[in-house]
Parts: structure tokens; sequence; C-alpha cells
């Protein structure tokens, strides 16, 4: 029997984040708050947070499939939207 161990992932703060990725420290707060982006906060409330590497990339990624899924509107054609027949 083989026993797997993962790799320990890699964990920023959030200034080194924001250095990292086109994303400034602001924007991963509330990003954190509404939880958008995964994050680990070992000390409880009120104490450090640290981001995993890959979180910006995971969630670049989730907005792509979400864009990808919403692109298509069920209903039907507003008419300013269908072709007209040219008069003459």
């Amino acid at each position: 029997m083989t026993t797997q161990t993962k790799s320990p992932v890699k964990l920023l703060t959030i200034k080194e984040f924001a250095s990292q990725n086109p994303v400034s420290e602001a924007s991963l707060r509330r990003m954190i708050e509404r939880k958008q982006i995964a994050h680990i906060q070992p000390g409880g409330p009120g104490s450090k947070i640290f981001i995993p590497i890959d979180a910006f990339d995971r969630l670049l990624e989730n907005q792509r499939q979400e864009s990808a899924s919403a692109s298509v509107i069920s209903g039907r054609t507003p008419n300013w939207k269908k072709q007209r027949p040219r008069r003459k």
C-alpha cells in the first residue's frame, strides 16, 4: 500500500498576493469578505489572512465557466434585434 502525501500549498499574505497578481489589497479584502477567493485564517477572526498562491487562477477559471454558461439567455428575441425586410 502506498501513501500519497499532498505537497504543501504555498500561502501568501494579502500584501504578497497583491504584489504578484493584478489585484489591489482592498479588492482582495473585499473578495475575502464576500467569500469569492479561497483563503485561510489559522488564528481565527482578527488574525493574519493567507491566500493560496493559485487562488487567483482558480477564481479566473470559475469566472470563465460562469460567463460561458451565462452567455445563452433563454426567451424570445426582442423586436429591435429581428431583421426587417428591406423596402424597395
